[in-house]
């Protein structure tokens, strides 16, 4: 099984049926503010199902091999955008602000995703 390619779908799956849920059950019922929080949050929800998929696919190819730590930097990558957007999604469900420290947090470990893949890329050696 290839557990990024599932990752990736289910996160795809799941943004597609917040990303209805809002707008056919929240949008009159938001303020203008959390509508547009909701909709950041699904941006990146979606932007980083895509970036998980594109990592999964490179598990079929020889270069996962060669590819430092793609298994971290795709845990890193999920666990990042669930604590970015679904903090943002518990709190504008919910109501509770306790978890709105999460935000920032799966912010941070979204730029770590970003640099661990920079790392990756240059750490990468090349066949032969």
């Amino acid at each position: 099984m290839n557990y990024a390619l599932v990752i990736g779908s289910i996160l795809g799956l799941t943004g597609i049926l917040l990303g209805a849920f809002g707008d056919h059950s929240l949008q009159a019922t938001l303020s203008t503010d959390d509508l547009n929080s909701w909709q950041v949050a699904l941006k990146y929800h979606h932007l980083y199902a895509i970036v998980i998929l594109v990592l999964a696919a490179f598990k079929w190819l020889p270069i996962s091999e060669r590819l430092a730590g793609l298994d971290w930097i795709i845990n890193l990558f999920t666990v990042a955008v669930i604590l970015f957007s679904g903090s943002i999604y518990i709190r504008i469900l919910t109501g509770y602000e306790d978890f709105r420290w999460l935000t920032p947090l799966g912010g941070s470990l979204l730029i770590a995703s970003w640099a661990s893949l920079l790392i990756a890329g240059i750490l990468w050696k090349k066949k032969g």
